[in-house]
């Protein structure tokens, strides 16, 4: 695995790697995604990897990944640095699905504080099915785009009120509290869980 290798690799860059060193390797070979999904969790679950990088081969995931592409030409990052080595230009296109789980846990799931401060729940049991609907997308991308809006304008206000500590603290911390208010006051609805209540 990744820290049995990463072992080997330091070793041998400082010269202490023996030649008789011998590694337990495990191989499995299937043609069932299902069976690699359930490997790939049970394996590396006690290891120092993400909640994210266990849920980036979900079927849900790769739905929302084809989705985002077909309808919206985006990018959609179902693992850290998926799109490394793209343009400037060519990376605007992409939406992490975690900053755009916190987005819709923010706005559409009215949860603002847990989105800014418990990012990491988002790929819990409790939330995951909620925040990943298998559903349209709409929502979804209209709360990450809000989001963004309002994290953008999050610099500008942190250096326009540096000064001042009370408005610094409300931008540094209240900026999904924002997100929130901006959707309502761009989309004039409350409850985006309701049927045609964005469009």
């Amino acid at each position: 695995g990744c820290q049995t290798s990463m072992t080997l690799a330091s070793m041998a860059q400082e010269g202490r790697l023996q030649e008789n060193v011998e590694v337990l390797v495990k191989i499995f070979e299937t043609t069932d995604d299902a069976f690699v999904r359930k490997v790939v969790f049970t394996t590396n679950n006690q290891n120092a990897i993400s909640s994210r990088d266990l849920k980036a081969n979900d079927p849900i995931q790769e739905d929302y990944q084809r989705a985002f592409a077909e309808l919206y030409d985006l990018r959609y990052e179902r693992k850290p640095r998926e799109f490394k080595g793209l343009s400037r230009e060519e990376s605007r296109s992409v939406i992490s699905n975690e900053r755009m789980a916190q987005a819709y846990l923010a706005i559409v799931k009215k949860k603002p504080t847990t989105a800014r401060t418990q990012k990491y729940r988002v790929w819990d049991d409790e939330w995951y099915r909620q925040l990943f609907p298998q559903t349209t997308i709409e929502k979804h991308v209209l709360a990450y785009l809000i989001s963004e809006y309002c994290l953008r304008a999050k610099k500008e206000a942190l250096a326009k009120w540096e000064t001042d500590p009370i408005r610094y603290s409300i931008v540094s911390y209240g900026v999904f509290h924002l997100a929130r208010v901006v959707a309502f006051k761009y989309t004039q609805k409350e409850n985006w869980e309701k049927p045609k209540m964005t469009s």
